[in-house]
């Protein structure tokens, strides 16, 4: 690599250029350790490239944040860094302990998490490492790596080797556009309706609804639709285990019956209809429904944005790569991030981050070209006003640019005495109009576009006994 020297020790900076790389290497080094994304990234490939080996007080500190890493797979907190570096200070070591330790104590204190810069230097690195390796192989001998092996190569470094390109639609025939902007139905009517007749592969639609408000219904639905279409449908649910009320929703929804018909408490007691169009729709639904509820357990952690879409690499391998991805809900899932970046302590910390994860999330759905559903909690003040009331997606709790990192967005009013509901897409595409009343049918697990016909019994299931209504 330009700028280096061999020596008995191995690769290290010549003197002109080391001041230079150290403070690169240490600013690196700072975001690793409070970063979870970028130590998922490159700490492999970090430790097979030696990146620190010829700067002794970098490498003693990234020694303890790359074994706690390997050991526990989260980032090391600074409590533990500190204690660790204490334990194995060689009084003979060249620099200082304390001097490290304050460095330390330092990056934790900072409030600056916008990382960005810190990847490309380290695609610039990895770019320079990958060429010089690839060079030095084929140096000893240019036979010794086939096309196949150059190729899966390439492919492996193909992160640290990424380039603008130019592209023009006019090149080529319109065919490719029509083919890419074709709409797919979610098969919600009403919500299709907005979008102009669904999603694309890739686009991210998030939906801002109050707590009670329907979040869960429209990810039962939705995913009962895809899986009439036999499609693949990956469900993350970081609210609600299977058990209960989420298997209860999908017997309702696979055998188009009522919540009361599974309330019998002995399957002998279950109508022989309903059973009959359950055991007809129970081959699609173990087939096509792919639900993952490990993260709702606060012993499972949640490292970063990437670890959720490696589920989608598992299935692929399976032949069962989804077309639909539902993600139930942002705010829980934060909150995951949030406790495994521990590094996160201010409004201002997290705020960048929500932005970087929503900014991932639309990333991954391109690269995998799922249709992503982003469910969210519209809370706070916003929330507690009257069914009347249409909020924005903007008023989405914390999250004021939350619909902002989306292609499209909707948010839904407080629930009616009725059981209605608006629904209005801040993002307008449809040329007939932006928002739409549908009828939360809770006995149907559903929502309709018609008022269904509600009996007193089903009036009071369906809305709760304790809600206060507007008059």
């Amino acid at each position: 690599m330009s700028g280096f020297r061999e020596t008995a020790v191995g690769l290290v900076p010549s003197e002109d250029i080391y001041k230079d790389e150290h403070r690169k290497r240490k600013y690196i080094l700072k975001y690793l350790i409070r970063c979870s994304s970028l130590m998922e990234a490159c700490q492999f490939t970090l430790n097979k490239m030696k990146f620190f080996e010829g700067f002794p007080d970098l490498d003693f500190i990234w020694g303890t944040v790359s074994g706690y890493w390997s050991e526990y797979s989260k980032l090391a907190p600074e409590d533990a860094i500190l204690l660790d570096l204490e334990l194995k200070y060689d009084a003979e070591c060249p620099f200082s302990l304390a001097d490290i330790k304050q460095t330390v104590g330092k990056w934790f204190a900072e409030k600056d998490l916008d990382s960005l810069h810190v990847q490309n230097m380290l695609q610039g690195y990895l770019k320079e490492y990958a060429l010089t390796t690839l060079k030095q192989k084929l140096d000893s001998d240019p036979d010794s790596l086939d096309s196949a092996e150059l190729q899966n190569f390439a492919e492996r470094m193909r992160p640290a080797l990424l380039e603008p390109t130019q592209r023009n639609p006019f090149v080529g025939s319109p065919n490719l556009f029509l083919e890419q902007n074709k709409r797919i139905p979610i098969g919600i009517d009403f919500i299709d309706a907005l979008l102009d007749g669904g999603t694309i592969p890739g686009e991210v639609v998030g939906f801002v609804i109050p707590s009670g408000g329907g979040k869960t219904t429209l990810v039962m639905q939705g995913t009962a639709a895809a899986i009439i279409q036999k499609k693949h449908v990956l469900i993350l649910s970081f609210e609600q285990k299977l058990e209960g009320d989420i298997t209860g929703r999908m017997y309702v929804l696979a055998s188009n019956s009522r919540r009361m018909d599974w309330k019998k408490g002995d399957i002998t007691k279950i109508n022989a209809a309903v059973m009959e169009r359950w055991r007809q729709a129970q081959p699609l639904w173990a087939k096509y429904l792919h639900f993952y509820d490990n993260w709702v357990s606060a012993e499972f952690p949640l490292h970063s944005v990437k670890e959720m879409f490696t589920v989608i690499d598992k299935l692929a391998a399976i032949g069962q790569k989804p077309e639909i991805l539902w993600i139930d809900w942002w705010g829980r899932m934060c909150g995951k991030l949030e406790t495994a970046q521990m590094a996160l302590k201010s409004d201002y910390d997290k705020r960048k981050a929500h932005q970087t994860w929503l900014h991932e999330i639309k990333s991954y759905s391109e690269e995998y070209g799922v249709r992503t559903f982003l469910m969210h909690q519209l809370a706070g003040a916003q929330a507690a006003k009257s069914s009347r009331f249409l909020a924005s997606a903007h008023d989405a709790m914390e999250n004021k640019n939350f619909p902002q990192m989306l292609d499209y967005c909707f948010v839904a009013s407080k629930k009616d005495n009725m059981g209605r509901v608006q629904f209005k897409l801040d993002k307008a595409r449809s040329t007939k109009g932006d928002t739409v009343t549908a009828y939360l049918n809770g006995e149907y697990c559903k929502f309709e576009s018609t008022a269904p016909e509600y009996t007193s019994s089903l009036l009071v299931d369906e809305i709760g006994e304790n809600e206060d209504y507007d008059e």
